[in-house]
Formats: C-alpha cells, structure tokens, sequence
C-alpha cells in the first residue's frame, strides 16, 4: 500500500513487480546457471549476490512505478541465478553422507527468508518507510559475501572445469 500510495497507483499496480519478480527468476537461472558452469560456482555466486543486492537496494531509490518495475525485474534476474548455483557449490562441496540433510536446509532458505522478512516488517513498518526496509535487505546479503570469500571454489567444478570451459 505504502509503495502504491508513493507512485499513485493502485495496489495491483505493484503487485506487477511481484510476478514480474518472479517470472524474471527463471531468465536468471538459466544465465547464472550457465555462467557458473563455464567460470565456476563461487565467482559466479559472489556476482550473483552482489547484483541481487545492487537491485534490492535500488528498489528503494526507484523514482517511479514504471522504473521500480524494471528494477524488480533486474532483481528477479539476479535473484533466479542464487538457488541453482549456491546449491551446486555446496552440493559439490560438502561430503555426499551429509548431502540429505544440507539439501533439505538449502531448500528451506526461501521460505525462512521469506519469514524473517516477514517479521522484520511486522516489527519495523510502524517506524521505517517502505523505501528504508529495501536498505535493510543489504544486511544479509553482506554478511553472505563475507562468508563467500572463506568457502572453496567446487572441487567437483574444479575437476572437470577444462571440459567445461571448451563447451
């Protein structure tokens, strides 16, 4: 509402920018799936996340519908391209006796993030902007990319990255 009532549009106005979100996911799947297959999954995913990042934040600087628009769309491209690769880094990486249970904690990262969003609003809507929760969204990411800089590249990538790299 409070994004609607900033462009003065309609609530379904917006809601644009949530499927073209998602439906911009599967471009950046293929795109960053592709990429982290020839140039290898860490790089790849510090790319990745840098430009998710990028495109949450400027969303917050969008100066109208039509340009919030094309950065949610920019966003789901970037965001698209974080599951496949992160789970191949790490799927490639961990041991295969523990590759059950990581899978499972990987495949509940969307919803657990979708829930902490969820109660960050809850709790800081009353006293920050829709513009100022956007800005949040840097913490995480952040503290990921540091964390990405101590992980290993993909041994598995790493083993076949000649064969890779010649297709």
């Amino acid at each position: 509402g409070d994004i609607a009532k900033t462009f003065d549009t309609t609530i379904k106005g917006v809601a644009v920018a949530i499927t073209m979100t998602l439906a911009f996911r599967v471009i950046g799947a293929i795109l960053f799936g592709r990429l982290a297959d020839k140039f290898g999954r860490k790089p790849i995913l510090i790319v990745n996340i840098a430009f998710f990042t990028l495109f949450e934040v400027a969303s917050a600087l969008a100066t109208s519908l039509p340009v919030f628009l094309v950065i949610r769309a920019l966003f789901g491209i970037a965001m698209g391209g974080a599951w496949g690769v992160a789970s191949a880094l790490v799927l490639e990486t961990i041991p295969s006796k523990g590759r059950g249970i990581i899978s499972g904690v990987l495949q509940s990262g969307y919803p657990s993030g979708y829930l902490f969003a969820s109660i960050i609003f809850g709790l800081l809507h009353p006293v920050l902007d829709w513009r100022e929760l956007f800005v949040i969204s840097l913490v995480p990411a952040v503290i990921v990319l540091i964390m990405l800089f101590k992980v290993s590249e993909s041994p598995a990538w790493q083993s076949n990255k000649n064969i890779i790299q010649k297709s």
